[in-house]
């Protein structure tokens, strides 16, 4: 359930794990799906291993 739901959420746009996380739990989502914020990040892990979904690295500045 956990990797459908962030492969829903990738098709709108690019986005952090944690702007996942965020929505999940705004759209109360997190409760009928029981997404942990743990699992979120797991899945994303595996997805990127098998291919599914591509991370991009991201610069930061400032603090």
């Amino acid at each position: 359930m956990t990797r459908l739901v962030l492969l829903g959420l990738l098709l709108n746009k690019s986005m952090h794990g944690y702007e996942m996380q965020s929505m999940i739990e705004q759209s109360k989502m997190d409760q009928w799906a029981n997404i942990l914020s743990g699992s979120i990040y797991y899945a994303l892990n595996k997805m990127e291993e098998e291919g599914l979904i591509a991370a991009e690295a991201e610069e930061r500045t400032g603090a």
